[in-house]
């Protein structure tokens, strides 16, 4: 029986999921959670990087177009405070130009996702590959 727990808690992995557009944050998180991810929400960048401060995650899902402080900063700012490799991160993003796509892998993104691309079955795969 406990093995039954056990197995559930891996599976439980948590993901912060900074995403500013209501509609995507919804969706992705009622995709995510009916999958068995453990969801926390963040709407810009600023909240993203607190809560990464404050907060163990196993995956940061991070949109690069927030508000008070874009996906790049928060990059950035993760770098300064040395937590840039303390999480593997996934941009999911509407920006699809090749020069933002290499700016994100000299961060060390595990992936590039944009938005429109993907359905919420093929960004459960990408995560599983990651996590």
């Amino acid at each position: 029986m406990s093995n039954d727990s056990d197995l559930s808690d891996k599976q439980k992995k948590r993901i912060l999921l900074a995403e500013d557009d209501t509609f995507i944050s919804k969706a992705l998180t009622l995709g995510l959670k009916k999958v068995g991810f453990d969801i926390v929400n963040s709407s810009n960048g600023r909240e993203t990087l607190e809560k990464m401060k404050i907060d163990d995650f196993d995956l940061l899902l991070l949109d690069l177009m927030m508000p008070d402080m874009d996906g790049f900063t928060v990059l950035d700012k993760l770098r300064e405070e040395g937590l840039i490799d303390s999480v593997p991160i996934i941009v999911l993003s509407n920006l699809g130009q090749q020069s933002d796509i290499k700016k994100c892998e000299e961060y060390g993104v595990k992936d590039y996702l944009i938005k429109a691309d993907y359905t919420i079955a093929e960004i459960v795969e990408k995560i599983n590959k990651v996590i």
